[in-house]
């Protein structure tokens, strides 16, 4: 009888892609010693080992150079997962399973083929010669003092450093709706302090366009956000260059590819007042 190998859904979207991604991986790896031996589910407990992230790491390792051959318990993965030593190791496989046909469940609403339609039926604003760049504003403000959004200087300067030697034609922002009054001073500085190139600020679109955006994107500046990081992981980059730091302890993640490249990032502060307030309809 198979067993069963799956995740307790936490966070937002692109953090519940990084748990399927776990854990469809042990059941790639485990079924190519032993085909048919385990199987996934969406959030299936019962019955099952709880699996976290500190063991994650010895556990992929025995699994995959053959020392465990096989299963004896259902596997629940209880983390997040987000570190780049197993994914970029198993890239291959893993956007092998981002396709139409993929009916497994990532949360209650949304299926792998929803993603794989998304970004098949997705046709790009800009060419291979442009850059798409991703801001995480919203929630990664906290409460101001414990900020983990980029400051805009980190940006600038970056952006400084990538024209001087790939002169891109254009620059697109993706970037979530705007909803305070921070966020638009915010985006408002990055445009006129990168006036001299041109660059435009992407109309709000629902979270699967969004993320096609950066998928199908050639030269990608990414945040420090899961929702960049996965489609750019299963897209189409060449180049792209990465936080120098992650936001979460837990976290281990600075590789989109061989050829991601990092830029030092601060974060931005504010008082509580100024991360709540929001702009005016």
């Amino acid at each position: 009888m198979s067993k069963i190998i799956s995740f307790y859904p936490q966070g937002r979207f692109c953090n519940l892609v990084f748990q399927y991604i776990a854990s469809k991986t042990l059941v790639y790896l485990i079924n190519c010693i032993i085909p048919d031996r385990c199987k996934y589910e969406y959030n299936a407990y019962d019955n099952s080992v709880v699996i976290r992230e500190n063991s994650f790491y010895q556990l992929y390792s025995l699994v995959k150079n053959g020392t465990v051959k096989q299963i004896i318990y259902n596997l629940y993965l209880d983390g997040f997962y987000q570190f780049d030593f197993y994914v970029i190791d198993q890239i291959d496989y893993i956007r092998s399973l981002f396709t139409k046909d993929n009916t497994d469940q990532i949360n209650e609403k949304v299926r792998v083929c929803d993603v794989a339609q998304a970004f098949e039926s997705y046709i790009p604003e800009y060419t291979e010669d442009d850059l798409v760049m991703h801001l995480r504003l919203d929630d990664f403000v906290n409460e101001g003092q414990n900020s983990f959004v980029i400051h805009p200087v980190s940006y600038i300067n970056i952006i400084n450093e990538i024209q001087e030697k790939h002169n891109f034609k254009k620059i697109y922002i993706v970037v979530d709706k705007i909803r305070r009054v921070w966020e638009k001073e915010y985006v408002d500085r990055l445009l006129e302090e990168l006036n001299e190139y041109n660059i435009e600020v992407l109309p709000t679109k629902d979270f699967l366009t969004d993320m096609s955006r950066i998928y199908h994107a050639t030269n990608i500046l990414c945040s420090n956000s899961t929702f960049c990081w996965i489609p750019a992981l299963l897209g189409k980059s060449k180049n792209n260059w990465m936080p120098d730091k992650n936001t979460c302890l837990n976290q281990n993640f600075y590789k989109i590819n061989k050829d991601t490249r990092l830029y030092n990032v601060a974060y931005l502060k504010m008082t509580k007042e100024e991360s709540i307030k929001q702009l005016d309809n």
